[in-house]
Order: structure tokens, then sequence, then C-alpha cells
């Protein structure tokens, strides 16, 4: 691959030390940008085309060792309480 995406600058550095040979090794740091996604752009019409309610977003990728059986696991169970909750990935 061209580029290996570590989260941290201790994850880019370990990778280094451990051998690998990537050609470039890029921080890509996690977490949401709270002025793109600021609650001003919320858009109602999609809100309610997602059901209503309150919405449980999962943004992240999704496969197997994130563990999302888990997510699903907990979100029935918050739906047998709250049945205004909408489960968005």
């Amino acid at each position: 691959c061209n580029v290996v995406a570590a989260p941290s600058a201790a994850t880019a550095r370990s990778l280094r030390v451990r051998g690998y040979q990537a050609g470039r090794i890029e921080v890509l740091g996690n977490g949401v940008d709270c002025e793109r996604f600021h609650p001003r752009f919320r858009d109602e019409g999609r809100r309610a085309a997602l059901g209503g309610g309150t919405l449980l977003v999962y943004a992240g990728r999704v496969s197997r060792e994130k563990g999302l059986a888990d997510l699903v696991d907990g979100y029935r169970r918050l739906r047998a309480r709250r049945p205004d909750v909408r489960l968005v990935v």
C-alpha cells in the first residue's frame, strides 16, 4: 500500500520501530470535527426519514473486530425500554 494510517504518533513510531517498510506512515487522528458536525446543521427531514425520535449513531468502520454484535445486542435491550430510539450505522 502507499500509506499506512496510524491512530497516533506513538503508534506510528511503534510501527517504524517494528520494521514496517511502508512508504509513508501517517497519523490519522480519531474524533469528530465538532464544527463540521454541529447541531446547527441538523436536517429535520433526514431525521424524520430515519424514523424520528432519538438517534443512536455508530460512525465507524463496519468490521467483525469492531464488535458490532454487542452494539446490536445493546440496542435491542435499549429498544425494549425506549421504543423511540433508532440505530443509525
